[in-house]
């Protein structure tokens, strides 16, 4: 009955340390610094995007910055992204308590571009996020598709009009 006892012990021991060490160190779980390159000469933390963006919005650092092209194009699109998915708190739920990083790179010797990245590895935020993707798809004037790139799948969604395309992962 020891035996049996022993061999139980040393089972139950062998699975729970397999189980830990599974989770340490082959979980997929991606910690969001992890998405931001090396490369980048600036980076922002935000943990609520839509409540500090309402805050800066009627700052003059605000109305400065939107004189730029890029700027005044991101502001739009916001607005346009908010009615999209009707205006009903959405863009908020997707980023309220949710780290989101700006980060800053340099594409050439004459300009610079933005790379977006947001953690919505729990389902609520999966959850909100396809919400936003398929509010979006549900205009015409958006084409979608996906390729892979270096084992990862990406989703892009493209303005037929501009071009401008919006890549997820």
């Amino acid at each position: 009955m020891k035996k049996i006892g022993v061999v139980l012990f040393i089972l139950i021991l062998a699975v729970t340390g397999a189980f830990f060490y599974w989770k340490n160190y082959h979980s997929k779980n991606v910690d969001i610094w992890q998405v931001v390159p090396s490369s980048a000469i600036l980076a922002y933390e935000n943990n609520s995007l839509i409540e500090n963006w309402n805050k800066i919005v009627d700052k003059s650092i605000w109305k400065t910055l939107k004189k730029m092209p890029y700027f005044h194009t991101w502001e739009n699109g916001l607005a346009d992204a908010d009615s999209v998915t009707g205006k009903d708190g959405t863009l908020d739920k997707l980023f309220r308590n949710r780290s989101f990083i700006i980060s800053v790179h340099i594409t050439s010797s004459q300009d610079f571009d933005f790379l977006f990245s947001l953690d919505v590895h729990d389902s609520d935020g999966k959850a909100t996020f396809e919400k936003l993707i398929r509010s979006v798809l549900n205009d015409n004037g958006i084409l979608a598709k996906s390729r892979t790139y270096q084992g990862l799948e990406l989703k892009e969604l493209i303005d037929k009009s501009s071009k401008s395309t919006f890549t997820y992962f």
